[in-house]
């Protein structure tokens, strides 16, 4: 007699049935390097450590004045109507005569100074010529040339932000100062190199892997701010072996760093020790002709060519892109004009000139021989309160009579 034996089929328990979703989940290790990614990033981002860094040789940019108002914009929803670019000559003229105009930015702090983003005098009159109301960002940043006006141009444009008016303060040292690293390598640079918004996946040919990159940038604050991270530890490595991270930095050490690092011990912080520093500068007026013949000096024509094409870049940019733009040479002491040679400054008048009219743009000299005296300048090329108004109402003046309204 042959025995059958039969296998009962097995079914899950009711208890394994019942087990929840969140306990498989939990169990997961990529699960929990993600939560502790997030966690991390999300303490980064909201305690920002880079703001208690005191490191003299290093700013990073959650502290750097210099550049901090570049961020600001680009992470923010306004789309202005028009924008200020330039270097520290408009920028100072603006944030004077609107401080004496409307009381901001305190003009006695050069911190508010450089990251003040408004420019009330000239928006309020720009409002009375066209007759509308009109929004002015003020994007001029210290030390900026020609080649970061036109990246912060660019990017602005590539970000949907494209303004109808751009009013651009150029100076000679805009072309061939020598105290500013080359081209790739400055503060402005460096922050916007890396700098992508979602519309270069439709305006660029972006391979998979940049794709990536952008993504990862907007969702990762840590991503974005690495390189801040890695230059905080190239510096404290190159101090503690005492050697210079470069080549540019070896020719060109901070001569002033005991001066820093005093104010630093005193006050505690990066930025108002470097507040400090050029405070006591402001009160000394006329006195910077020696750092201004170094920054001219030697003559850098192949600095001056390149950055000449980024100008050139500029305007063809706006003239693509229908935006008016109105270019103003800035004036400058006498004194500091003979630390130039000759034959580059009138290069740079003629050069400048002819490639804003080529491109449909509005070349304005305000550098007229007997309009501003030294009471108003801060020293031999910054304008002061009165010195900044009296050039906001040339150049409102001189554009009065141009019909901004009318479109090219």
């Amino acid at each position: 007699m042959s025995v059958v034996h039969t296998t009962a089929k097995l079914k899950p328990s009711k208890e394994a049935a019942k087990t929840p979703t969140w306990r498989y989940a939990t169990s997961s290790v990529i699960v929990w390097l993600v939560l502790a990614l997030l966690a991390v990033d999300y303490a980064i981002c909201t305690f920002r450590p880079l703001k208690h860094v005191k490191a003299i040789q290093y700013l990073p940019l959650d502290q750097n004045p210099v550049v901090s108002k570049i961020p600001e914009f680009f992470d923010s929803s306004i789309k202005p109507d028009a924008l200020v670019l330039g270097s520290s000559l408009p920028m100072t003229a603006i944030a004077y005569c609107d401080y004496q105009y409307a009381g901001e930015p305190d003009a006695t702090k050069i911190g508010q100074v450089r990251v003040y983003t408004r420019a009330r005098y000239l928006q309020d009159h720009l409002n009375q010529l066209l007759n509308r109301p009109i929004n002015v960002f003020n994007l001029s940043c210290y030390g900026c040339m020609a080649s970061e006006a036109y990246l912060l141009l660019s990017r602005a444009i590539d970000d949907n932000r494209k303004p109808a008016y751009v009013f651009y303060g150029i100076a000679p040292r805009d072309f061939v100062d020598n105290s500013v690293p080359p081209v790739g390598e400055t503060p402005v640079y460096e922050v916007l190199a890396d700098w992508r918004c979602v519309n270069d996946i439709f305006a660029r040919n972006l391979n998979p892997a940049e794709i990536f990159d952008l993504c990862i940038r907007r969702l990762w604050y840590y991503y974005r701010v690495k390189a801040d991270y890695r230059t905080l530890l190239t510096a404290f490595s190159c101090d503690f072996l005492n050697h210079p991270a470069t080549l540019y930095q070896a020719s060109h050490q901070i001569a002033d760093k005991e001066e820093i690092a005093a104010a630093l011990q005193a006050s505690g912080s990066v930025c108002t020790a470097l507040e400090a520093k050029s405070d006591s500068a402001e009160k000394r007026p006329i006195d910077n002709l020696t750092e201004y013949k170094s920054r001219y000096n030697p003559a850098n024509f192949q600095r001056y060519r390149e950055e000449l094409s980024y100008f050139q870049k500029l305007a063809m940019s706006c003239q693509k892109n229908n935006i008016r733009l109105v270019v103003f040479n800035m004036p400058l002491m006498a004194s500091n004009k003979k630390l130039l040679d000759t034959k580059l400054y009138q290069k740079y008048l003629a050069d400048t000139a002819e490639i804003t009219k080529q491109s449909g743009g509005t070349y304005i000299d305000l550098d007229v021989p007997g309009v501003y005296s030294q009471n108003d300048f801060l020293d031999s090329a910054h304008l002061n309160a009165t010195g900044g108004k009296k050039l906001q109402d040339n150049l409102l003046n001189q554009i009065g009579s141009l019909t901004l309204n009318q479109t090219k």
